[in-house]
């Protein structure tokens, strides 16, 4: 019965992670995304990490979390990129193509890496550590876009 049991707590486990890895015999099978096609509209964060159980990717998804009124705000849509998982836009999954393309696109050099872009498509800040909610609404404060939308009330 204990068998039982821990099999089964294992299979929702694997089941809740995105079990299928990019590159495997279960390719990520999810919605094809650019970053060029949320120009002009969203501000992005791209996240790269090896999984979602990685500690440092978790703190960042605690502290957006956490956060959540100024990351609408400020029109923000989030990557997770995985090297062991399939990849996400916000909850939902992105074709293993799209992850390809964005990591390609930003070429990433270390296990977890995350980066800013602007509404106009340009990276604005690159960390490879955790980055602090207050650093990120600076920066994106400071935008000449950011500035208009809070002068008008947009």
């Amino acid at each position: 019965m204990k068998l039982l049991l821990l099999l089964s707590s294992s299979l929702v486990f694997m089941t809740l992670t995105h079990s299928a890895t990019p590159g495997s015999d279960s390719p990520c099978e999810g919605r094809d995304v650019s970053l060029d096609q949320f120009r002009w509209n969203n501000r992005i964060l791209v996240i790269f990490a090896g999984d979602s159980t990685q500690d440092t990717y978790r703190d960042q998804m605690d502290l957006l979390k956490s956060h959540n009124d100024g990351v609408l705000d400020r029109d923000l849509v989030i990557f997770s990129i995985f090297d062991n998982q399939c990849s996400l836009l916000g909850d939902e999954t992105i074709s293993d193509a799209s992850a390809r393309e964005i990591r390609k696109k930003l070429s990433p050099v270390t296990s977890y890496s995350i980066y800013l872009i602007g509404k106009d498509g340009g990276v604005k800040l690159k960390k490879d550590q955790v980055l602090e909610v207050g650093e990120l609404y600076s920066v994106i404060d400071s935008m000449p876009m950011r500035q208009r939308e809070m002068r008008d009330g947009s």
